[in-house]
């Protein structure tokens, strides 16, 4: 009688000491929808349709019909319909340098960087460990959070520039049509100094001083009604982006679940070879 318990409780323990076969099968799931995000992320952040910028010219006589910026994380162009309806490159493209942006360029990089760092410890996990430890596993844990965290945190900041050049990217898109010849006053000389004037106002801004240059050179260059500003809602760069965070985040809970089946594991080994040093004791 004493065998067959003894047999019976090391068949128990042999059930135990590995992972439940569906657990792993969702671990190795997670390596898919890990490259499927890792994929999004890499074409959400190379194209430009985060959101496009138009700027109309209502001007009597009108020099061009609108101005086309279509603007990616990392890349953006400036295009200009003229009213033949031909289309060109403009030589200055705009430049959106504030810390803003530029911590949203941070974290999404960063989050693909984790991101291919966790798919690679999974490979290497799944190739050259048979017998995982949740200590290793753990790395992939923690690559996934920050994965999902940082491409949230981006967004969050990308989305928050576009609704600060709806309201006060009047400036910015200013110097982008000074610089390209689009807007002209007198002469030559006057033209460099609004451009200048633009320029500081961009430095100063948030102060006083900077507000008041801001209007100025707008009644100077005939801003008012004169130009229509739109700003596209999101588009399909940021919806890949959102797409891809939701893929790690999935990717993430298929790893937490087997995570959690390691730890109990070592939970039991623990214990069996506390049992097991208590019995040789006795």
């Amino acid at each position: 009688m004493k065998r067959n318990l003894a047999l019976h409780h090391n068949h128990s323990n042999n059930h135990r000491k590995h992972p439940k076969r569906c657990t792993l099968i969702v671990y190795h799931i997670s390596l898919g929808l890990l490259f499927i995000g890792i994929i999004l992320t890499i074409i959400g952040l190379t194209t430009k349709r985060l959101f496009h910028i138009y700027i109309y010219d209502h001007r009597n006589p009108a020099k061009f019909h609108h101005v086309h910026i279509p603007v990616g994380l990392f890349s953006l162009n400036t295009y200009v319909t003229w009213l033949s309806m031909e289309k060109s490159i403009l030589d200055q493209n705009l430049e959106i340098s504030d810390l803003r942006w530029t911590l949203a360029r941070i974290m999404s990089l960063i989050g693909l960087l984790t991101a291919i760092t966790s798919f690679i410890i999974h490979i290497i996990l799944a190739h050259f460990q048979t017998n995982r430890k949740w200590s290793n596993v753990l790395a992939e844990v923690v690559f996934l959070l920050i994965a999902v965290s940082c491409i949230l945190v981006g967004l969050s900041l990308a989305e928050t520039e576009i609704e600060y050049i709806h309201d006060h990217g009047d400036m910015i898109l200013t110097k982008v049509l000074l610089s390209n010849g689009l807007i002209e006053t007198n002469n030559q000389y006057s033209n460099q100094f609004y451009l200048d004037s633009t320029i500081s106002s961009l430095n100063l801004e948030g102060n006083g001083l900077s507000s008041s240059i801001s209007s100025i050179d707008n009644d100077r260059l005939g801003l008012t009604g004169e130009f229509a500003l739109y700003l596209t809602p999101p588009l399909s760069s940021f919806f890949l982006l959102i797409s891809a965070d939701f893929i790690y985040l999935l990717s993430f809970l298929a790893v937490i679940i087997y995570f959690v089946r390691l730890c109990e594991k070592a939970v039991a080994d623990r214990k069996q070879m506390k049992c097991a040093e208590t019995t040789n004791c006795v």
